[in-house]
């Protein structure tokens, strides 16, 4: 069975409450895809980020992120039929379970980050980060292909809450892994079918080279 590593962004379950629509639409989309095994790290989104406002110490706030992601986990969970009842605190998976959640590990990481390590430990070859924006954006325009290393020249460090297509750190992870990352809009959930099935997509790809001068090169 195929292994998929999504990477769910707080800013489209929770963009100012949670969006139940939206929740409901994702489900219906996982449960189809009954012959895959889903991991999915659920982010935070508006709500940590109104709520670690109000707190000083920075480590308090990745705690109070981390618990807000997890209940944004349990959440997802209690609409998804056969899902482990459990958000996973751990890279292990306890079952023979198709889908399994999570929310935050570890301050001084995000949930891309948690993504980034499932999908080490179970050789994921990629992750697919669903964000609210179509992709990397620079200039207004979409990327549709770049390194890691242009990647962390716009965003290069790891803040509390930050608002950034894919964390810096998970970013550094998945560039030593030698895997890609995919960065679309989870608003079009049928993009992820386009990358299952290696047909063009709308969004970016992010990894170690860039295949186009590549090609160019031959």
């Amino acid at each position: 069975m195929q292994t998929v590593v999504l990477s769910l962004g707080g800013s489209l379950l929770a963009p100012n409450g949670i969006n139940w629509e939206y929740l409901k639409q994702f489900c219906a989309f996982i449960q189809i895809h009954n012959d895959i095994r889903w991991i999915i790290t659920v982010g935070g989104g508006k709500p940590v980020r109104e709520l670690i406002a109000h707190v000083d110490d920075r480590t308090q706030k990745d705690l109070v992120g981390i618990a807000m992601t997890r209940v944004h986990a349990q959440l997802l969970i209690s609409q998804l039929e056969g899902a482990h009842p459990h958000v996973l605190t751990s890279t292990e998976l306890p079952d023979q379970s198709t889908v399994y959640v999570a929310g935050g590990f570890t301050p001084g990481r995000t949930t891309d980050d948690v993504a980034t390590q499932f999908a080490v430990a179970h050789n994921a070859s990629h992750i697919i980060n669903l964000t609210n924006v179509d992709g990397v954006l620079v200039g207004g325009a979409v990327q549709e292909h770049m390194t890691f290393d242009a990647f962390l020249e716009l965003f290069s460090e790891h803040e509390p809450g930050m608002n950034a297509p894919f964390d810096p750190v998970a970013t550094r992870r998945a560039q030593q892994a030698g895997m890609n990352v995919y960065i679309i809009s989870g608003k079009h959930l049928e993009r992820i079918d386009a990358i299952l099935s290696e047909k063009p997509f709308i969004g970016t790809l992010l990894s170690r080279v860039d295949d186009r001068l590549v090609s160019n090169d031959n």
